[in-house]
């Protein structure tokens, strides 16, 4: 017999204590690459391992200069591209 478990996940959306996060996921949306070329960001060293909510690795919104940063120095996205909102 199976029985199901509905899992609630924690919220990533913005509070008083805490500021907007993305996932890995939506970063990449964001700047037209792929998730695993923004985990590897984190697992070369260019950044600092992210924070997870649950079993999402999130980052707050105002480290997105320097992942663009890195995306960038890694050539995961071109000089000329502009992020989307």
């Amino acid at each position: 017999m199976l029985v199901r478990v509905d899992r609630q996940l924690p919220s990533l959306e913005p509070t008083n204590a805490h500021p907007p996060l993305l996932t890995m996921g939506q970063i990449a949306g964001r700047y037209g690459c792929t998730q695993r070329n923004v985990r590897t960001l984190f697992l070369r060293g260019l950044l600092p391992e992210p924070a997870r909510v649950g079993a999402y690795r999130v980052v707050p919104v105002e480290q997105l200069d320097q992942v663009e940063a890195a995306l960038r120095k890694a050539g995961y996205i071109a000089e000329t591209c502009v992020r989307a909102k």
